[in-house]
């Protein structure tokens, strides 16, 4: 593969990372500031609630899978230079694990079955580690020099 086609898919996957990334911590965002709010007040029935969380499920299981991959092949790609240094790889370890951490809340709540909505401090910790790793991306890249 040449420079310019290596160059483009690097950036379709950082895009796609990207991308997967803004819709989950967004849509937490959402959950938080407005319609779990708006749920509480009487201003929007139940079953708005549960048809906006069961959609918003179904988007949380398409982006772990699109965040696991890109977020592998990003890595690789990353690290297979050698120009990582002690600081890029602990900051990255930080990021996957804060990663890992919203995985498996999200797997708790996506379980078949599992009928029931997260807890407000869950929400919460969703959100916070979203908005962390989202802070982290241009500190890595600012660490790697590109």
């Amino acid at each position: 593969m040449d420079g310019a086609m290596l160059e483009a898919l690097r950036v379709l996957l950082r895009w796609l990372h990207l991308l997967a990334a803004t819709a989950w911590v967004g849509g937490s965002l959402f959950y938080l500031v407005a319609l779990r709010p708006a749920l509480r007040a009487g201003t929007a029935p139940p079953a708005v609630g549960s048809a906006v969380g069961r959609e918003f499920g179904h988007l949380v299981r398409l982006c772990i899978p699109v965040l696991l991959v890109t977020g592998a092949l990003l890595t690789f790609d990353r690290l297979a230079d050698g120009r990582g240094n002690v600081l890029y790889a602990g900051l990255l370890a930080l990021k996957i694990a804060a990663a890992l951490v919203m995985f498996v809340i999200a797997w708790e709540f996506g379980r078949p079955g599992v009928r029931r909505r997260p807890s407000d401090a869950r929400a919460a910790v969703l959100l916070v580690l979203g908005v962390l790793i989202l802070l982290l991306a241009p500190l890595l890249r600012a660490v790697y020099g590109s």
